[in-house]
């Protein structure tokens, strides 16, 4: 028994559909590592660009430059744990979320990725008195 005009045709676009399904899954598969680097260039850019519109007191573009492309290279080398992806996934998602960053935020964002690079926060620029020309308490 011969099947219908129109199951024949289901058949075949179900045929197409399959094939080319196929053939996403592997060029997907093939090209995971330039899908992964490109994700991480996005992510770790757009929170530059917010960070440093907010920039926290102690910090300067340059060192939030050079922390960022640290991070960027480690990520893509798969050199940082993953409990501290997790964690820098989380901290990106909470702060991200209404697309502004405050300098709270990019505070404790700067401080996960320094924590992530096993890096010291940067020292605060602090006033230093001069002892010979202040005056003592009570003067």
């Amino acid at each position: 028994m011969a099947m219908s005009k129109g199951c024949t045709i289901a058949l075949i676009i179900v045929g197409i559909i399959v094939v080319i399904g196929i053939i996403g899954i592997a060029i997907i598969w093939m090209n995971a590592d330039k899908i992964k680097n490109a994700g991480i260039d996005y992510m770790v850019d757009g929170a530059a660009e917010q960070i440093k519109l907010n920039l926290p007191e102690g910090y300067t573009e340059e060192y939030v430059d050079e922390l960022l492309a640290e991070l960027k290279l480690k990520l893509k080398n798969s050199e940082i744990e993953p409990e501290a992806i997790q964690k820098l996934t989380n901290t990106y998602q909470a702060t991200m979320a209404d697309e502004i960053l405050d300098v709270e935020e990019a505070t404790d964002f700067l401080q996960d990725i320094q924590e992530a690079l096993g890096k010291e926060s940067p020292v605060l620029e602090e006033e230093v008195i001069d002892s010979l020309t202040a005056e003592p308490a009570g003067a």
